[in-house]
């Protein structure tokens, strides 16, 4: 089946224009989808700036979705937030509460902004409210934009991430990676083993031939089975710069043969 499940919307939403980066999960017998929303004039920046994190909820995959009319994670002034929130990822932990990793940009000259860094919100309940916790991860200190697209979940008493490196902020093999880590309460953070990289910006086809290094390998997540193993890894490949578009951007599926 295809089709749209969460779209636009007319009017003055914080959501009505774009709706992307999706992070669904299972609680019970409900399904909640949480992404970015924006609105804007149509100028790129001005839409990224107006990127705010929300929500929708639905009974089965294929809805009905009905979302929340303001978002569940929205900015907080002067803070590392204060520009937009964006990239929602969300886990249950241990003691049964919802985690959530999100993007944030803090004040700076404009268009950009400030810096762009990691933090956490914690839940009771899928729905929120989640509460912001102070700091931020996956830091590097004196670089704007070390990190971006990460994914995280629990197992076996700890959390782990996948976390897009920008520049060998977090090993030295590669200018950029897909970078493990791990956690014990998902707010302080370290890599994962001696070799923490996952893979380069490159992948192997089914045809055994090499493709890349790819401009973009984003929105890493996860298939597991019913026992919490990780299957399958997905990630979406834009093969040549962002300013050139004559190239389709697509999702690839990668079989994990090793543990995560």
């Amino acid at each position: 089946m295809q089709g749209t499940v969460i779209g636009r919307r007319d009017g003055r939403w914080w959501d009505a224009d774009n709706c992307h980066n999706p992070m669904p999960i299972r609680v019970n017998d409900r399904f909640y989808c949480y992404y970015t929303g924006n609105y804007g004039s149509g100028e790129w920046w001005d839409h990224r700036n107006h990127q705010r994190v929300g929500y929708a909820v639905a009974d089965h995959p294929t809805g009905p979705w009905k979302r929340a009319d303001v978002p569940l994670i929205s900015t907080t002034p002067g803070a590392w937030d204060h520009l937009m929130t964006a990239c929602p990822v969300v886990t249950r932990g241990g003691d049964g509460r919802f985690y959530m990793v999100y993007k944030g940009v803090s004040k700076g000259s404009p268009p950009f902004g400030g810096q762009v860094r990691m933090g956490l919100a914690i839940a009771d309940r899928p729905e929120g409210p989640f509460v912001k916790q102070t700091g931020n991860f996956f830091d590097a200190p004196g670089v704007k934009f070390p990190s971006d697209d990460n994914y995280i979940w629990f197992k076996d008493g700890a959390f782990h991430a996948i976390v897009k490196d920008y520049g060998g902020n977090f090993q030295n093999k590669h200018r950029e990676a897909l970078v493990r880590f791990v956690s014990t309460d998902c707010l302080h953070w370290e890599v994962d083993g001696a070799d923490p990289v996952l893979t380069d910006f490159t992948y192997l086809r089914d045809d055994g031939q090499r493709v890349g290094p790819v401009q973009r390998l984003d929105q890493p997540q996860i298939i597991f089975d019913d026992t919490g193993t990780p299957l399958v890894l997905l990630l979406a490949v834009k093969e040549h710069p962002d300013d050139v578009n004559d190239d389709t951007a697509y999702n690839i599926h990668v079989p994990l043969t090793r543990g995560m």
